[in-house]
């Protein structure tokens, strides 16, 4: 008995029996090969802590270089940054944006830690974004007023 897949099989003298055969093999090829070694393995991507850019007001330009130590200190690089504020911040603030490091909101809280061995607490949290203020993945913005 003689399979026809769409006429092909007819002109090229293949037998239907070779061309099922073939499409199976590709299909494990494929499916195996995507499954094997995924992008998203959250194991072969290196997070690692998220580069500090940090910004200083007031009594807190004093404080620099005890700030930035603390920060390095708890394994973090600081980038010591200026800059006009987001229109209406009265407080010490963050911003962050969430991503696919399963550590991000543990680094959060080791900055919030860092932030309150130095002295400073009652930040506010804003993630992605405040005004034209934002950051990507591996960095977080810190506002100190």
């Amino acid at each position: 008995m003689k399979i026809i897949f769409g006429g092909f099989s007819e002109i090229a003298g293949i037998q239907g029996g070779q061309v099922f055969r073939t499409y199976l093999i590709l299909s494990i090829l494929v499916v195996s090969a995507c499954s094997s070694h995924s992008a998203l393995n959250k194991a072969d991507i290196a997070f690692g802590k998220p580069r500090i850019h940090l910004f200083l007001y007031g009594e807190n330009k004093e404080n620099s270089e005890k700030i930035i130590e603390a920060f390095n200190d708890a394994g973090f690089e600081v980038v010591l940054r200026s800059g006009a504020l987001p229109v209406g911040d009265n407080k010490s603030f963050i911003i962050h944006s969430p991503n696919i490091n399963p550590n991000h909101f543990v680094e959060i809280e080791n900055i919030l830690q860092v932030l309150k061995s130095v002295g400073v607490e009652n930040l506010i949290l804003y993630q992605y974004q405040r005004g034209k203020h934002y950051y990507t993945a591996k960095n977080v913005g810190v506002y100190l007023l």
